[in-house]
């Protein structure tokens, strides 16, 4: 009886869900992360000249440069689509607001060794630049379909449309040091530019460049770390049958041994 319900019990493990690969389908939490300008902070958006004063002076300080990302969530589907939402604040003010909105489809290769900044300089993610080696056997690549920001607070009647700055050389990618800024972390980046069709943020103290276009080097990235959330999966009605009976057998063998 003690074989027969131990290979019982290694039949019901085995119709339970599997542990989840690195890379999986689902819906993951994000953080902006950025470990090369400070651990502590969750700047995950970052744009070069963009936020400019009510005169239309640029803005040339880092921290006007960086924005907060302290939550959102982005999502890994079966077809090989994702789409990323977050809620960025300015860094230093945060009535300043921007409302991310990406849409992906995953392509199969790229032909190239990831895109990482892990050390403030930009190499490939391999080894085979400055940065150490960092595996990227897992990582996922994506077409960047569609994306916006839509300003609130301070920015809102900002709308600005996202287009890939990299035209293709380095995609949006997801996987282990996936966030270009984090080596050894579950993350996302992608690298954008933008067009704002001559919006302007509602605070009066501030503008921006409308279209980065006009400026060779111009433009932004996202860096998030993710968190993949626990999903409920039901078990198949065999499965619960089997666990259910593997309960009640246990119950015997208890009052069995009480008996004796």
């Amino acid at each position: 009886m003690r074989h027969w319900r131990n290979a019982a019990c290694a039949a019901a493990l085995a119709l339970l869900p599997a542990q989840a690969l690195a890379v999986t389908y689902g819906t993951y939490a994000t953080t902006g992360y950025n470990e090369a300008v400070d651990p502590a902070s969750p700047r995950g958006l970052w744009f070069n000249s963009f936020l400019q004063d009510g005169m239309g002076n640029t803005l040339t300080s880092l921290d006007d440069w960086r924005w907060n990302i302290s939550g959102g969530t982005f999502t890994y589907r079966a077809d090989e689509t994702a789409s990323f939402e977050a809620l960025a604040s300015h860094d230093t003010d945060s009535s300043l607001q921007l409302m991310i909105t990406l849409e992906l489809e995953g392509i199969s290769s790229v032909g190239q060794a990831g895109y990482c900044q892990y050390d403030g300089g930009r190499q490939a993610c391999d080894g085979s630049e400055a940065s150490a080696a960092q595996d990227i056997s897992d990582w996922r690549y994506f077409n960047l379909v569609s994306g916006t920001m839509t300003g609130a607070g301070g920015m809102a009647g900002v709308s600005m449309t996202l287009s890939d700055f990299t035209l293709g050389i380095h995609p949006p990618q997801i996987g282990i040091g996936g966030n270009a800024r984090v080596r050894d972390t579950l993350g996302f980046s992608t690298w954008f530019a933008w067009d704002a069709g001559g919006t302007t943020p509602a605070d009066p103290n501030y503008s921006i460049l409308d279209n980065n276009a006009l400026i060779t080097g111009i433009h932004g990235d996202i860096n998030v770390n993710l968190t993949l959330q626990p999903s409920i999966v039901p078990l198949p009605a065999a499965s619960l049958a089997l666990l259910t009976g593997l309960g009640l057998l246990g119950l015997m063998g208890v009052r069995r041994r009480s008996w004796v």
